[in-house]
């Protein structure tokens, strides 16, 4: 799953993994499919769902997308660490600049949600692009 379909916009970082931790894995951890809404990026609210069937292994891809809450449920925790420069051009390339308004604040929240959860700390690979 890729956390860009379901960050509740700019500042929704700071609540992805309270959103996965109670609207998705319960389900999945039952051994039933689950949803979350996505992020309708374009009208600005929570869209549709996005269904997940009962899978073996559940790849969640993007900032924010590991926290303690869930910690027992993880097991692979892959941490891929890019100098900001390179991680900013990237960011502001993809998004045709659309991005740029938003990128200071974005990367503070990051700062904020990584030191709070131990991300890189507590991943079990690291990887330095």
């Amino acid at each position: 799953m890729h956390l860009d379909d379901l960050y509740e916009g700019w500042s929704g970082l700071a609540t992805i993994a309270t959103r996965i931790e109670r609207e998705l894995l319960p389900a999945l951890a039952a051994g039933r499919p689950g949803s979350i809404r996505r992020w309708d990026w374009a009208a600005g609210r929570l869209g549709s769902e996005l269904a997940v069937p009962v899978v073996d292994a559940l790849i969640l891809e993007g900032v924010g997308s590991y926290a303690r809450a869930y910690d027992e449920r993880v097991s692979l925790l892959v941490w891929v660490e890019t100098p900001d420069d390179i991680r900013k051009k990237q960011a502001l390339d993809r998004d045709g600049g659309v991005f740029e308004p938003y990128w200071d604040q974005w990367a503070a929240d990051e700062e904020r949600v990584h030191a709070r959860e131990g991300t890189r700390e507590r991943a079990d690979v690291v990887m330095e692009l």
